[in-house]
């Protein structure tokens, strides 16, 4: 499932605009920040994808925003 291009049901993600390369993405960008991702099942069988992140000493301070930007009605996040 993190590998590039991978669908589960090729039939659901193309409809959705997918080609398969979020998760291969987060999981190279959380790699190179040290982290860990990995994937289950809850109980019901839904897929979970966590990730951990290593915190610096200073995590605790109060960071500003670089740029708050709104989504607009009928935008997608990118993964």
């Amino acid at each position: 499932m993190f590998d590039r291009f991978y669908r589960a049901d090729p039939s659901r993600s193309a409809a959705a605009g997918g080609v398969g390369l979020g998760l291969s993405i987060s999981r190279e960008l959380v790699a190179a920040m040290k982290g860990r991702m990995w994937a289950d099942f809850d109980d019901s069988g839904n897929l979970r994808v966590h990730l951990m992140l290593p915190a610096s000493r200073e995590a605790g301070k109060k960071l500003e925003p670089a740029m708050e930007q709104e989504a607009s009605p009928g935008s997608r996040p990118a993964a």
